[in-house]
């Protein structure tokens, strides 16, 4: 699917490069395949919003991750909510709640879309497991905190399991995957990689010259579409300026 949608097969109806979903299935598809310390060097990025000291701990144990995962709504009282990924760690779980450009959802009567997933999940699995952390995944490069001030608002007492992640940190941790010796691994980076450039959710990291750049320049600057979710530039800029490398 990756390779279809780089490559404009997919983009008809479904436009899998501005599609939340199709990210989060490609990421966390793949992130199976490379050692569970990847995922874990990556959400040991995330931020907790209610305690800036916080660090994210790593587990070591195998992880095991559902989509989608349907559980009544316990705060609306019916209905069901669906968060993006529960991530299974031996008997705890992770949340995780994925944007791209979008803002979060909410129901009719205005209840906060990761407060209804986080008493949704912490019902559905009761005794079995914990559900220690819920994670809003976003495409911002500072923490949204707007969104995050309204989900901890509405999580109350349980605001201290809200951790925020962007999907920029990844790319760092995939290009040292890169240079693995293992195949599997340095294809499946790759591939995440060359993904995400395409969606558009990498930070500029710093300029690095090409082996042929007398011949030429290597970027060049273009203008591209108005920002399809504006509060991702943080409310001063409706323009999102784009730097391309030419190979």
């Amino acid at each position: 699917m990756i390779h279809a949608a780089i490559n404009g097969k997919l983009n008809g109806k479904l436009n899998c490069l501005q599609s939340e979903d199709a990210l989060t299935a490609a990421v966390f598809g793949r992130l199976r395949y490379l050692l569970p310390s990847v995922l874990g060097e990556w959400l040991a990025t995330a931020r907790n919003h209610t305690d800036p000291r916080a660090t994210w701990v790593p587990r070591a144990s195998e992880m095991d991750v559902e989509f989608w995962p349907t559980v009544k709504d316990a705060l609306h009282g019916r209905g069901s909510v669906q968060p993006d990924v529960a991530i299974r760690f031996d008997d705890e779980v992770v949340i995780v709640e994925a944007k791209l450009w979008s803002p979060k959802s909410a129901i009719e009567d205005g209840l906060d879309q990761l407060a209804r997933q986080w008493h949704g999940t912490t019902e559905h699995y009761g005794e079995r497991v914990t559900v220690t952390a819920l994670v809003y995944l976003t495409s911002h490069l500072e923490p949204p905190r707007a969104d995050l001030d309204a989900s901890a608002h509405a999580l109350g007492a349980n605001a201290s399991v809200l951790w925020w992640l962007s999907w920029s940190t990844l790319a760092p941790i995939l290009e040292r995957q890169v240079a693995s010796t293992d195949r599997v691994s340095r294809l499946v980076a790759e591939d995440l990689l060359q993904y995400l450039r395409e969606v558009g959710v990498l930070c500029f990291r710093g300029w690095r010259l090409a082996f042929d750049w007398q011949r030429g320049p290597c970027w060049r600057y273009q203008p591209s579409r108005r920002a399809l979710y504006a509060r991702y530039w943080h409310d001063y800029s409706r323009n999102e300026p784009t730097w391309s490398y030419l190979r």
